[in-house]
């Protein structure tokens, strides 16, 4: 079981997402996994819609509907119950603007989460694979062990045995760093894969309907910089900037000038207050900014 042991900003808050949310999930889980139950899944939906048609006879078009009605919710009253319990448990953490937590997973690996991110861990028995799915950023310190450890993201796979890298996906964007031993980066396009393998010091990037590609070198030892204090941007878009600074201070940016959300800007700031930080994001491009309350009008 996964404890938590230091929560940097702000208090853990592990939130369980909707109903919703997670029967979608985990339909989309089994559909890709297990081509018996896709199968059976359409043939359900198929069903159902053909259930759902109007009928013809209007006389009987109450008692119709009702009855389809409850064949429905009967139908996918077990299609829940098959998939929730079909489905490994696993543990969720999220941090919120503003927060920074740093967890122990069960296999003593550490990831601290960096503002806005969601964790999702899958509990699994210990000679089998360590899944984790990631939306947002963190950074990993993985325990060697004799089975892989892989981090799932919107846009493509990271693997490795032991290592420290951080990974970062936001926005369609993957950017993965690798500090210490080896990772492999794979994105699977329209029925073809792609791997990459990447080394201590080296960085790659990936976006959706793309295979990932070498960018360089880490740019700083401090890399990645977030967990003390440190924003790095490179050639990074004066917007996303703004949106870093938004997320990391839970405030508020508005630019005045639509000119300047697509100028970029290269450089390390000093994240100790949000008014120093936004003072040097403006002094890299010659803005200045004005300030009411948690608002910050840039012009």
């Amino acid at each position: 079981m996964m404890k938590l042991i230091e929560i940097l900003f702000g208090r853990r808050r592990p939130e369980i997402p909707s109903t919703d949310t997670t029967i979608e999930a985990e339909f989309g889980r089994i559909r890709m996994t297990e081509p018996e139950t896709k199968a059976q899944w359409l043939r359900l939906q198929r069903a159902l819609e053909q259930q759902a048609a109007p009928s013809r006879a209007q006389s009987r078009l109450v008692p119709r509907l009702a009855f389809r009605a409850a064949i429905i919710a009967v139908a996918l009253a077990g299609v829940y119950l098959y998939f929730i319990s079909d489905s490994p448990a696993r543990d969720i953490f999220v941090t919120e603007r503003g927060q920074q937590t740093r967890l122990v997973l069960q296999d003593s690996s550490e990831v601290t989460l960096n503002y806005e991110t969601e964790l999702v861990v899958q509990k699994l028995p210990p000679e089998k694979p360590r899944l984790l799915a990631l939306k947002g950023e963190a950074y990993f310190r993985v325990r060697h062990n004799q089975t892989p450890f892989i981090v799932s993201t919107d846009v493509a796979d990271v693997q490795v045995v032991g290592t420290e890298f951080n990974l970062r996906s936001r926005d369609g964007l993957l950017e993965v760093a690798v500090t210490k031993g080896i990772v492999r980066v794979t994105a699977s396009r329209d029925g073809k894969d792609s791997s990459l393998t990447l080394t201590q010091n080296e960085m790659a990037v990936c976006m959706h309907n793309a295979f990932p590609w070498k960018t360089g070198n880490i740019p700083s030892p401090e890399y990645p910089g977030w967990m003390e204090g440190k924003l790095f941007f490179n050639r990074t878009s004066f917007a996303a900037a703004c949106r870093e600074l938004e997320m990391r201070y839970d405030i508020s940016i508005s630019i005045e000038e639509g000119n300047v959300k697509s100028e970029v800007v290269t450089g390390v700031l000093s994240a100790g207050d949000p008014e120093s930080a936004i003072s040097a994001l403006c002094g890299l491009t010659g803005r200045k900014f004005k300030q009411n309350g948690n608002e910050y009008f840039i012009y």
